[in-house]
């Protein structure tokens, strides 16, 4: 397939452009548009139109963009613009007017990635806040928190030197900008193209050196996975050990910096955090909502050692399948009395007749006794009923009683539990259950 316009995709014959039909360069070493490429996986026949050799991808963008061809086509342009007459004033503004547009949307990629390093050096920050903290209190894993913390530190000073280079670099292209706008003649004009040119390239390799150096995935996995082991207590180190760090596809340009933060973040799986959770104190969150309101969260406190604190941190995470997500609360209990709770977990049939037990074997036992303060969680039905899996949670104090079969306590929250107590129609609402990733330790830390 012969085609004599480089500036061309030899399979659509249209203009590659800085959007949707960026060139492409496939293994074989051809080149074609994103959009052609794209369509080509869609279609299972990702076979090179020029040399036939088949290749194998998920996405248009495992394929890198051909820097070069785009370089070549931006000459090829400023060369049309020299060898114009003087005589035609309009076709040399309307490729000028062409510049103009391609630096406004230069300058709006710009823009993107210099607030996307604003949000990770405002994330850095927030986590290296988080490591100093766990310095000042565990003593015991020191040394690995300052490793994780120079990474970041490392990380945060090369991303305050590119984003200086980033600011100097946004006011020498408005400065272009402007020369542009007030160009007279042929050989202005080509003085300011050449201008334009030399800033374009430098913002460009900029915009892809970002790219292309952050997020540091060491310094992030080595942040979480250090800020969580420190949580932990100090038998448990080796099990932290075996963490296996998998290496992560970040993708190309067409990913964000903070997209690629957020792959990152969950890089602890739940099966990993459930064995890094110390067993006397797990907190978990519900979510809850109903049409026209906006979600509450509650976080509850579980003694985690218990069976029913152990089920309840199940359905939370949804290890095993089922999942308190999406459940309806069944109803309000002793409404305006010192007994009033809220009741809910009936994950299986949704409407007070189901709640089966994920744990077998459970029974009462001393430990589920407490006082009968407001925010206790309890278990509906008791322990050794078939619908264990329900739980209820008290609004208010009851003074001078215990309550039996409790294995959780709300930590905050309890104003959202009293509006879901007083809203007309209970079943109505639903829950949104999570287990907390970051908070799942001993001590109560805060999650920014």
């Amino acid at each position: 397939m012969e085609n004599d316009n480089p500036e061309e995709c030899k399979v659509c014959i249209t203009n590659y452009d800085k959007a949707k039909r960026r060139p492409r360069t496939l293994p074989c070493g051809h080149t074609f548009c994103t959009l052609c490429v794209a369509g080509m996986i869609k279609l299972q026949r990702l076979s090179c139109p020029t040399c036939r050799v088949d290749h194998k991808a998920t996405s248009a963008t495992h394929f890198p963009i051909s820097y070069d061809m785009e370089a070549v086509i931006r000459k090829l342009k400023v060369l049309q613009l020299t060898v114009l007459p003087s005589s035609k004033p309009n076709e040399r503004r309307s490729l000028i007017q062409e510049k103009e547009d391609s630096i406004s949307q230069l300058l709006s990629g710009f823009q993107e990635t210099l607030s996307q390093l604003k949000r990770y050096e405002v994330q850095l920050r927030d986590w290296k806040n988080q490591h100093e903290e766990l310095l000042a209190k565990l003593s015991d894993l020191v040394e690995r928190n300052k490793g994780a913390l120079k990474l970041l530190e490392d990380e945060l000073s090369i991303l305050l030197y590119q984003r200086k280079k980033g600011e100097e670099g946004v006011a020498r292209l408005e400065g272009t900008q402007g020369s542009l706008a007030g160009v007279h003649s042929a050989a202005e004009a080509a003085t300011a193209l050449d201008d334009s040119e030399r800033y374009n390239a430098e913002v460009e390799d900029w915009i892809q050196n970002c790219q292309k150096i952050f997020p540091d995935v060491n310094t992030i996995q080595t942040s979480l996975k250090v800020r969580e082991v420190t949580k932990r207590a100090l038998e448990t180190i080796k099990d932290a050990d075996a963490i296996d760090d998998a290496p992560v596809f970040l993708g190309d340009a067409d990913h964000t910096i903070m997209e690629k933060v957020d792959q990152l973040a969950p890089i602890l799986s739940h099966e990993t955090l459930m064995n890094l959770v110390e067993p006397s104190s797990t907190l978990v969150f519900l979510d809850i909502g109903w049409a026209g309101s906006a979600r509450g969260r509650i976080y509850i406190r579980l003694s985690a050692d218990t069976g029913l604190a152990k089920q309840f941190l199940l359905m939370c995470t949804g290890l095993r399948g089922p999942t308190y997500a999406n459940t309806r609360i069944l109803g309000v209990w002793n409404k305006g009395t010192e007994f009033e709770m809220v009741g809910g977990g009936d994950y299986d049939c949704n409407n007070g007749q189901g709640g089966t037990p994920l744990l077998q074997g459970l029974t009462n036992c001393e430990a589920y006794r407490r006082p009968a303060r407001a925010g206790t969680v309890r278990a509906l039905h008791g322990p050794e009923s078939t619908k264990s899996a329900q739980f209820s949670i008290t609004t208010r104090d009851c003074a001078n009683r215990e309550w039996y079969w409790a294995f959780g306590q709300v930590e905050s929250g309890l104003d959202v539990l009293k509006a879901v107590a007083h809203h007309k129609c209970i079943k109505e609402v639903k829950k949104f259950a999570q287990f907390e990733h970051w908070q799942a330790v001993a001590e109560c830390c805060t999650r920014h």
